[in-house]
């Protein structure tokens, strides 16, 4: 599997996620006073998102840094001030998504769901030589 044939995988697998979120959080209604507090969360975190994004680009995003993409002196100054601004970024998007509904054991299922793989993947992508790829990724 290449870089870029996993970067797709990942793109799609994302938009998979988010709309089978949808149903869920459309039923489960907006919370009015939730917003005030969500709103922001989701703001929040979308720039870090989009600032690691665009200084990154895709392939330094998707283990770049692994696959040598990336060099690690390029890593310094804001957003790398914050340890892990992509994943702190998803996972204020998520927190910040969740208080803006009404919650509901389905909601509060699928939510705990997706920052427990969020969380996951920060220790296991923080953790020395934890991860061997099953496929090469060239």
């Amino acid at each position: 599997m290449t870089q870029k044939q996993f970067i797709h995988f990942a793109q799609i697998n994302k938009l998979v996620g988010i709309f089978s979120m949808a149903p869920p959080t459309f039923h489960a209604g907006v919370s009015g006073a939730g917003l005030c507090i969500g709103l922001p969360f989701v703001f929040i975190g979308q720039y870090l998102n989009e600032l690691v994004y665009n200084i990154l680009g895709d392939p330094g995003v998707y283990y770049g840094l692994e696959l040598r993409k990336v060099k690690p002196a390029n890593l310094k100054g804001f957003p790398w001030t914050i340890r892990d601004p992509q994943y702190k970024g998803s996972i204020m998007t998520v927190i910040g998504w969740f208080f803006s509904t009404n919650p509901s054991a389905r909601v509060i299922i699928i939510f705990s769901c997706w920052m427990f793989s969020y969380f996951f993947q920060v220790i296991v992508e923080n953790t020395p030589n934890s991860v061997d790829w099953p496929l090469k990724i060239d």
